[in-house]
């Protein structure tokens, strides 16, 4: 009878191993398990969606969600807000942020920090204006050795200048395969929102705007949130932006080190 939709709450009881499993990974599938954290209730309907039942307290022999909050998600559990007892907000701690796990978006602050690194060492050098006017556009990659030096003796020069590289966003998979995950697959990924909704990623540049959206929502959390930056905040320190190329059919993914 275990088994049996049908079956009374007891009848479907599972052990609390099994349910701190599921919890672990529904908790990474959220972006916000690695900024301001995600409502327990939240969770728990999450679970209820996915497994036919919720992960009462009371059933698994704790006195309160805050309670099985901290037991059944210990291993990775950042704890934002304990005050409510009865709806805690959880979020994973940073080196669980920071361990690259395709399908479990929370882990995005390891892959913007990879794609840091993949555009620092594979994208081409290019002049980028200061973006202090925020209305002005920002700068396209130029195709080529002889485009980027001509541009780099144009007209920007001095402190209204900095330095950029730029990566063509078709270049990207074979490049995270290497140095993210082997198993990276951009078509297959998605997310839950912060009220729990599942959201598809079908594109690289869908993942890609996504990253970088997420990345802009930490940096404000933090800065309202205060407390000293940790490896999470270390690593989306560097900004990234999008844009479109000048010469191809794409974008480009542009690292501005000033």
């Amino acid at each position: 009878r275990g088994g049996e939709p049908g079956g009374s709450p007891s009848s479907r009881r599972v052990a609390p191993a099994m349910v701190a499993q599921r919890l672990c990974d529904l908790l990474l599938c959220f972006p916000s398990a690695a900024m301001g954290g995600v409502q327990w209730r939240t969770l728990e309907r999450r679970y209820e969606v996915s497994f036919g039942s919720r992960p009462d307290a009371a059933s698994l022999g704790m006195a309160s969600p805050l309670a099985a909050a901290t037991t059944l998600l210990w291993d990775v559990l950042r704890l934002v807000d304990s005050e409510d007892t009865d709806n805690p907000v959880v979020a994973v701690e940073d080196a669980v942020a920071m361990a690259p796990r395709p399908g479990f978006i929370g882990t995005w602050p390891s892959l913007y920090e990879t794609l840091c690194a993949i555009v620092l060492s594979h994208g081409t050098p290019e002049p980028h204006a200061s973006s202090s006017s925020s209305s002005a556009p920002p700068p396209l990659l130029p195709s080529s050795a002889a485009a980027v030096e001509e541009d780099m003796t144009g007209d920007c020069t001095g402190e209204s200048c900095a330095v950029a590289h730029g990566l063509l966003l078709s270049k990207l998979k074979p490049l995270l395969q290497d140095h993210w995950h082997a198993n990276f697959d951009e078509s297959g990924l998605g997310y839950l929102s912060d009220e729990g909704t599942f959201v598809r990623l079908r594109k690289m540049k869908h993942l890609v705007q996504a990253v970088l959206r997420w990345r802009e929502q930490r940096v404000a959390w933090r800065a309202m949130s205060g407390g000293k930056a940790t490896a999470v905040d270390l690593a989306v320190a560097p900004r990234l932006e999008l844009a479109a190329a000048r010469r191809h059919s794409d974008l480009v993914l542009r690292l501005v080190t000033a």
